[in-house]
């Protein structure tokens, strides 16, 4: 257990003390703190140091410490590591609500210098935004990841790690059409960044991203992206663009390519079926839930191992999470489609983190 005070001035937390105890049954008695005044420090950090497997959850006091500052406040990386992975299995388990997460996040995320951690907290933003946030507040939250994501993106250090972590997370914060017009200039060469390099991944990444927002809905921009990478990796970021339009044939497409044509490449059906689920298209899915149920016996029985892993897995309708998603999942459990142990277990995740998904979503909702 690591207890940190804020130094004088108001400066840094800075570890007072630090010592062991074994948690032994629902309440352990902290016999070290005995007779001394209620509440010495400004943070307590359980498993500091992380001598365990273990999920923190702090008090109102400490979370209230952690976002105004608290977390860039720690000098020691693995301390704010611990932190970072408590707030956000807070989220996760739906008792901090996920807006506050991301206002957490970007008020301290500016002080990390692990890149690793700068890395995951975008990709926890990205899973935030998408499943763990109330639908009424996702454009409020969506704007303010991408006014940040932008600014952190431009004020970088040129070439570094930084920089490029924040050109990624461009490719799916960018929502407002100011932002998705700067993604294009990165493609024509109107924009650029110094030191940022915009190599054919992250073009490809910025593609998706101008298709998901119907600003390619011909296939024109991918299609000439395409001709110039004629390659594996080339030819399934095509078919995740094209089937990240928010258009109902292009969803069909993509459905027909990825499930319901035989012997597939797995690592083109994954690119196909991530590009599919897009946020703010939720209407456009909703007509392959049942198709997506009522194939799952089939599939599992007529395609390879891995083709059948990556249709079930990436298939499952993530972006729909609802009672009645959940209702549905269940009834596919009860039924004799289940009998197969790995299928099952597949659907079984995808119902699981539908649950979290609603229960997160009310939590946020809830504040």
């Amino acid at each position: 257990m690591g207890c940190y005070r804020r130094a004088r001035g108001g400066g840094r937390l800075e570890l007072v003390e630090r010592f062991e105890i074994d948690v032994v049954g629902a309440v352990t008695e902290v016999g070290h703190f005995r007779g001394r005044a209620v509440d010495p420090f400004d943070l307590v950090l359980l498993n500091d140091l992380d001598l365990t497997y273990a999920k923190v959850r702090f008090d109102a006091d400490d979370l209230h410490i952690l976002e105004e500052g608290g977390i860039g406040d720690l000098e020691d990386p693995m301390a704010r590591a611990l932190c970072w992975s408590g707030i956000w299995h807070l989220t996760r388990d739906g008792v901090l609500p996920g807006s506050r997460f991301v206002e957490m996040v970007l008020k301290n995320i500016g002080r990390e210098t692990d890149i690793s951690v700068v890395q995951t907290l975008l990709r926890q933003l990205r899973q935030v935004k998408n499943h763990y946030v109330d639908a009424s507040r996702r454009p409020a939250v969506a704007r303010r990841l991408g006014e940040a994501v932008w600014a952190n993106l431009e004020s970088a250090d040129a070439a570094g790690d930084q920089q490029l972590a924040y050109a990624y997370a461009a490719a799916w914060a960018s929502s407002q059409q100011a932002e998705l017009q700067r993604l294009a200039g990165f493609l024509d060469g109107t924009e650029s960044l110094p030191g940022l390099e915009i190599d054919q991944d992250l073009r490809w990444a910025y593609l998706e991203a101008l298709a998901a927002a119907g600003l390619d809905d011909d296939g024109a921009r991918a299609s000439a992206e395409a001709a110039g990478d004629d390659t594996a990796s080339g030819r399934r970021r095509l078919a995740a663009a094209r089937a990240s339009r928010p258009l109902a044939e292009a969803k069909a497409e993509a459905w027909k390519q990825a499930v319901e044509t035989p012997d597939q490449p797995n690592e083109l059906i994954a690119a196909i079926l991530t590009g599919f689920e897009q946020p703010g298209q939720e209407k456009l899915l909703e007509p392959y839930v049942e198709p997506y149920f009522d194939g799952l016996a089939r599939v599992w029985a007529g395609r390879s191992i891995e083709n059948a892993n990556r249709i079930v897995s990436y298939g499952f309708p993530a972006l729909l999470a609802s009672s009645a998603l959940i209702e549905r999942t269940e009834a596919w459990l009860a039924s004799g489609d289940a009998s197969a142990p790995a299928l099952r277990r597949l659907v079984q995740e995808g119902r699981d983190d539908a649950v979290r998904a609603l229960a997160a979503q009310s939590c946020d909702g809830s504040v």
